[in-house]
């Protein structure tokens, strides 16, 4: 038991600090495709990042976090974030969900060399979700996601 918990307490310090050790890169350039495949291994610790991380802490480095992964997605010839209806009015009361929920999309394109738009959409629903209920004492509040949480 002792051990479980022992575990645990190490994963969870391990993902904390991997958090906390992200830095947004300076002077990044994407002028050519090439270079877009250099930052994918930044672009993944800053969707950590974003995710792990409150929203009312270090807003200076989000806002630059958020611009860092916006162009980055926005530009990159190897995925294509085909983004929903209902994911994006998840952040119609806390417009900085709209990141959360493109980052946990990225993430699932990233990651995975087939991919299903109804699939990276439900998995961006899904990181919405599981932000908002891990940081909802910093959000408005809103109703439609307690509710799809209570689903």
């Amino acid at each position: 038991m002792k051990k479980g918990i022992a575990i645990v307490i190490a994963c969870l310090f391990v993902n904390l600090t991997w958090a906390q050790d992200f830095e947004v890169p300076e002077d990044y350039s994407f002028s050519d495709e090439s270079e877009y495949q250099e930052y994918e291994d930044d672009v993944l610790d800053c969707i950590q990042w974003m995710i792990e991380t409150p929203p009312d802490v270090e807003l200076q480095k989000r806002m630059d976090a958020q611009t860092f992964f916006l162009k980055w997605v926005t530009g990159t010839p190897t995925i294509t974030l085909e983004l929903s209806g209902d994911g994006v009015e998840l952040a119609s009361k806390n417009s900085m969900l709209l990141f959360i929920y493109m980052a946990g999309y990225a993430r699932y394109e990233i990651e995975n060399e087939d991919t299903d738009p109804k699939e990276g959409n439900e998995i961006g629903v899904k990181t919405v979700l599981d932000y908002y209920k891990e940081h909802e004492e910093y959000l408005k509040r809103d109703k439609k996601i307690e509710k799809l949480i209570e689903e």
